[in-house]
């Protein structure tokens, strides 16, 4: 939970454009992060929790796992952060 947290304000926040007080939140969060136990490997599709129905799609960039309800937005999440 709290991974994702992070991981969501750093990608919220490189969105937003540069600014001295979002900048100071990303290295923030990044230290942080960092400093958490490695992420667990998500779950392969069809092992998901009984009454799951929703298939997560998760971002392989390194320092990422940001997860989406479709291969588009992961794609597109891809390009616009990743490349």
């Amino acid at each position: 939970l709290v991974r994702g947290v992070l991981v969501q304000s750093i990608a919220d926040s490189q969105e937003l454009g540069e600014d001295p007080g979002r900048q100071q939140l990303i290295d923030l969060a990044r230290h942080l992060q960092g400093r958490l136990p490695a992420a667990p490997d998500p779950p392969a599709p069809g092992n998901s929790a009984p009454g799951n129905s929703t298939e997560w799609f998760y971002c392989r960039a390194d320092g990422c796992g940001r997860r989406f309800g479709s291969d588009e937005k992961l794609a597109a999440h891809v390009q616009r952060s990743h490349q």
